[in-house]
């Protein structure tokens, strides 16, 4: 079965994006997708500690949420549920993690970015990690709605939501 990997974003469009029912709509196909054993999903620790993070932020200014231990009650529910999404697999990589960091970096080396009227255009360096992870897993693609990730399609094809 083919292995795709899964930005942390895709998780924000399929349970918190009312601004983008478009994107909100595809992960959540991607999702079922994976849950049917259309493909095996794959993330990595790094998504997990971008959901704790981004999911701080959300539930106190989107949703709301004003007490802290609420807000990480709610963190640790949305997890749990994330981790028995069937076919999804939480890679652990084989290489010493400094492995991962010195190829993120040669990634971010080889691709400077740009500068152009709307700014400099760059790969941030966690991009760069999901990058080398996804790499690392034999996933056939990446799955994300950023944008930057489009310029590394050459390290592994980046298909955007």
């Amino acid at each position: 079965m083919d292995r795709i990997y899964l930005d942390t974003n895709l998780f924000f469009y399929a349970f918190y994006s009312r601004n983008h029912p478009d994107k909100s709509r595809s992960t959540k196909n991607i999702l079922n997708s994976i849950s049917n054993g259309v493909f095996i999903g794959v993330i990595s620790f790094l998504v997990l500690l971008e959901i704790i993070s981004g999911l701080r932020k959300v539930l106190f200014k989107e949703v709301k949420i004003s007490s802290v231990d609420s807000i990480e009650t709610k963190i640790y529910d949305i997890i749990q549920k994330i981790l028995k999404i069937p076919y999804l697999e939480l890679f652990e990589s084989q290489q010493k993690f400094s492995a991962i960091e010195l190829f993120s970096l040669l990634l971010i080396r080889q691709y400077p970015g740009e500068i152009s009227p709307e700014g400099y255009k760059f790969i941030h360096p966690i991009d760069a990690m999901h990058i080398e992870i996804a790499k690392e897993a034999h996933c056939i693609a990446l799955y994300t709605a950023e944008k930057s990730f489009e310029q590394l399609g050459s390290e592994i094809p980046i298909r955007l939501i």
